[in-house]
């Protein structure tokens, strides 16, 4: 696991643990995986749509929002249930795996 990925775990760590042990019945994305505090994916959530982890916010809205040239502020707004840490660091997940296996960079996100 990178280092940014697994500060990421940590950071997101007591909103993971803050949720009920049902939350993770049929979860696809088990609580050992490093992405559990960024994304869920259940198909008694929003048919198995890869959510925000808590919410019911799928993480393609994060893209879509940025993508017509919105900002993360507006994202956030207009989903608060998702939190600026939680949206970092699906960017930086992202970025981690778009530049796997080239020369070392870092993805300030």
């Amino acid at each position: 696991m990178s280092q940014t990925l697994e500060a990421t775990q940590n950071t997101l760590s007591p909103l993971r643990s803050a949720l009920p042990d049902d939350y993770w019945d049929g979860e696809l994305v088990s609580r050992d995986d490093s992405r559990s505090g960024i994304i869920s994916a259940n198909m008694e959530r929003v048919s198995g749509t890869p959510c925000f982890v808590g919410t019911r916010v799928p993480i393609r809205n994060l893209w879509d929002h940025l993508e017509e040239g919105l900002t993360m502020d507006d994202f956030l707004d207009g989903f608060p249930g998702v939190t600026r840490d939680q949206a970092q660091a699906a960017l930086r997940l992202a970025c981690e795996r778009l530049l796997e296996g080239l020369p070392p960079d870092t993805c300030h996100i």
